[in-house]
């Protein structure tokens, strides 16, 4: 006997998962925000305003969460350096490490919740376009 769930709506999970980690998300904007630029702290700033007002689901937000996305991660390679470390213990004598600058750490430390937001975001945009493809396609016009 299957024990399907007819009433399980994707949209409607990605918007839950989105606007439950709101908070997670201006928090670590909020915090990162002296670590950057003028211009990617106005950015956060815009950013936060939005999960304050749970005006989250314009394109622009998601567009504005991987412009500031991809700026950290460029941060974080410029503050990363790799170490040679020996070890007489270890079979090859060394070994590479990488190590990131106390910066580029606090920048690595939120983006987990960065990307998840990013993604529930982006998640959001490709179902409603499917959406609106399926309901082209059953109403008979060509997409």
């Amino acid at each position: 006997m299957c024990e399907c769930n007819l009433d399980f709506d994707p949209l409607q999970q990605q918007i839950r998962h989105a606007v439950s980690i709101t908070d997670d998300t201006a928090r670590a904007l909020d915090e990162l925000s002296p670590h950057v630029s003028a211009f990617y702290r106005r950015l956060s700033g815009e950013l936060v305003r939005r999960l304050h007002r749970a005006d989250i689901f314009a394109r622009r937000m998601r567009d504005d969460m991987a412009n500031l996305i991809d700026h950290l991660d460029q941060q974080i390679t410029r503050g990363e350096r790799r170490e040679i470390i020996v070890d007489e213990s270890y079979v090859e004598l060394a070994y590479t490490q990488v190590v990131y600058t106390a910066e580029a750490m606090i920048l690595r430390g939120h983006m987990p919740i960065l990307r998840r937001m990013y993604g529930h975001l982006a998640a959001i945009d490709q179902i409603g376009k499917a959406e609106t493809l399926a309901l082209e396609v059953r109403s008979g016009r060509q997409p």
